[in-house]
């Protein structure tokens, strides 16, 4: 029976990689040994030929519109086996083909394409022209199997893997696939699971496709800086000491993992291997040539000279430390206009702990952690190490302990050298203090996986884990959110929208006089659909458009309180979903009761009445 391959995903998502793995041992035919990538590649097989779409995005100069349609008949009208790495656009703008140039099912490639876009590849009910059905076994998110059918005939078998679907900074689900006779497959798989971020930190980092490979480049690295003979005291052989550490580098992952939450961006490996190259050596490459990194090192290496100097230039290296190369920190107190062009940073610098550096001691239960870091300070005018008086203040499995490197103990001598200087500047000493906390700071919370809006992050995925269910007190803020109190304050008031306004913001205390629906009470649960969460409201027995519950929407929510409505950096982001769920309520319909409709005046609302004056 043929075979239809598909692995679907965005770049950088390792489908070629994948592809290299399949071919590896095959005989290409006609090959062209050139050196450039190219779009199809053909193969002798065992039984059947195999035709590879390496790379959907490519041009066919043959067929310029529908080029993957084509690449399908065509395997199936020479009986060969098909593997397709193809991206979301792709299949899109094939369906949109379609539909412009009015195929029908008549077709196979079309039956092909509906199915992979299809939610869960849903089971098509007829046997007219071409169709797919799903093939018996647990469908995910994230595989997906399927039968293509001419009318009542079996031609081909099928199988879709989303590659993109699954963080790499999660436990990986496990699946397997069965050959059922000759015309089948049982797929028996795992459900993608998101864990508690708060658990993350039990974790090791061979749990996670990320972590692994992390951990395979720090291994060859050590193993090469041992045998170097060297004093420790750079930033980049810090970075590898320290990241060696699995304690370390899980709060690293940790830290990652958090980015994609608030970004709502899953990295692929080409944002891991970014990731890795940033945590290692900083923005060398884009400085730089590979073969001019040690001469450009040692041209760093400040020399004895005056304390000021000697610290600004230890600044310049610092920015190579992996707990400020991350976020894109720079010597500078600012932001660096790169790390929003940076692909790694541009997630990163979202989550950097400098955002949200919140009192408390990082103890389990609590939400700051930023205590010992600004406590450290404390003794700077009788001219203390910041560095020393952190390490001794937490507890001696603290992982901060793990990270700090021989880098950061000269930082620190440097740091006390020039605070220590009796001429030095006001606004110097300002910026190099707050320089250096915001350094510590980094190095702190990164070594115990402490992104910024750590507890937001924890109470998503809480919501992930326990969905369809809320948490309970972010169902309350949610109800807040979504339906604010016409008495600010009263946890349990009603809400009024106003009907006839340019926008749904609910009426809250006294009003000019308008006309209004007064909302009742509404129900919530939760849905998963992959990595994205929905939730879903429910007014009396009316299902309203499901909202998406995502990180901009939680910590909206998680600003309200006591029922009065919170305001956040990314109000901007969620205010557009709450007008339009405000908006669904507003459609008239059998549901609507006009009890509901109120004259608003002040503080007072009225039914609306209409009848005749005699």
């Amino acid at each position: 029976m043929p075979r239809l391959l598909f692995l679907i995903g965005g770049p950088g998502a390792g489908k070629s990689h994948a592809a290299a793995h399949v071919v590896d041992g095959l005989t290409e035919r006609n090959a062209l040994n050139d050196g450039l990538a190219h779009r199809t590649y053909r193969y002798d097989a065992q039984s059947r030929p195999l035709v590879v779409v390496n790379d959907a995005t490519i041009g066919d100069h043959a067929n310029s519109r529908g080029a993957l349609g084509h690449d399908i008949q065509d395997a199936l009208q020479t009986g060969a086996h098909f593997f397709a790495c193809v991206n979301r656009g792709i299949l899109v703008e094939e369906l949109n083909n379609a539909t412009e140039f009015g195929l029908s099912r008549s077709v196979p490639d079309r039956a092909v394409i509906d199915w992979l876009l299809q939610s869960r590849g849903a089971t098509d009910a007829g046997r007219d022209n071409w169709t797919v059905e799903s093939s018996d076994g647990d469908s995910t998110d994230y595989l997906r199997a399927g039968r293509l059918y001419n009318g009542v005939i079996q031609v081909a078998q099928i199988m879709a893997v989303f590659v993109d679907v699954c963080s790499l900074f999660e436990g990986a689900p496990k699946a397997s696939v069965d050959q059922i006779g000759e015309d089948n497959v049982n797929i028996s798989a795992q459900q993608y699971q998101i864990s508690r971020f708060r658990k993350r930190a039990d974790s090791q980092p061979n749990e996670f496709a990320a972590g692994q490979l992390f951990s395979s480049v720090l291994e060859r690295l050590a193993m090469g800086l041992a045998l170097k003979e060297s004093n420790g005291e750079g930033a980049i052989e810090s970075n590898v000491t320290s990241l060696a550490n699995p304690t370390v580098l899980n709060g690293l992952l940790s830290v990652l993992r958090g980015s994609e939450i608030v970004s709502s961006q899953k990295m692929t490996y080409r944002e891991v291997w970014g990731a890795i190259v940033r945590c290692i050596v900083g923005d060398l490459p884009d400085q730089i040539n590979a073969t001019d990194v040690e001469k450009y090192l040692d041209a760093l290496v400040p020399e004895a000279a005056d304390p000021e100097a000697e610290f600004t230039r230890y600044m310049d290296l610092a920015s190579g430390r992996y707990s400020q190369a991350l976020y894109g920190a720079t010597a500078e107190l600012a932001d660096s206009a790169d790390s929003l062009r940076n692909p790694v940073t541009r997630l990163t610098q979202m989550v950097d702990p400098v955002r949200d550096a919140l009192p408390g001691d990082n103890s389990a239960g609590t939400t700051g952690w930023a205590t010992a870091v600004s406590d450290a300070f404390a003794g700077q005018v009788e001219g203390g190490s910041p560095l020393r008086a952190l390490f001794d203040s937490v507890h001696s499995e603290d992982p901060f302990r793990l990270a700090v490197g021989p880098f950061d103990w000269k930082l620190d001598a440097t740091f006390k050298a020039v605070s220590e200087k009796p001429d030095l500047a006001p606004d110097k000493r300002f910026l190099f203090i707050a320089w250096y906390g915001g350094y510590l700071m980094r190095l702190y919370a990164t070594a115990n996986g402490v992104p910024a809006f750590r507890a937001e992050i924890d109470t998503w995925t809480a919501a992930w884990v326990l969905s369809p269910k809320i948490p309970d007190d972010l169902e309350s803020r949610l109800m807040t959110l979504l339906k604010p109190a016409r008495v600010q304050g009263a946890p349990e008031g009603y809400s009024l929208i106003p009907i006839y306004d340019s926008r749904t913001n609910p009426i809250t205390g006294s009003s000019r006089p308008q006309l209004a629906l007064r909302t009742s009470s509404i129900d919530m649960e939760t849905e998963s659909a992959g990595e994205a969460l929905f939730l879903k409201i429910k007014e009396g027995a009316k299902d309203i458009r499901p909202v998406l519950l995502d990180f901009p929407m939680v910590r909206e929510a998680m600003a309200c309180g006591e029922g009065y409505s919170g305001v956040t950096e990314l109000s901007d982001i969620t205010s557009p979903r709450l007008e339009r769920f405000r908006a669904a309520r507003l459609v008239p319909g059998d549901w609507l009761d006009a009890q509901r409709y109120r004259v608003v005046d002040g503080m007072s609302d009225e039914v609306l009445s209409v009848g005749a004056v005699g």
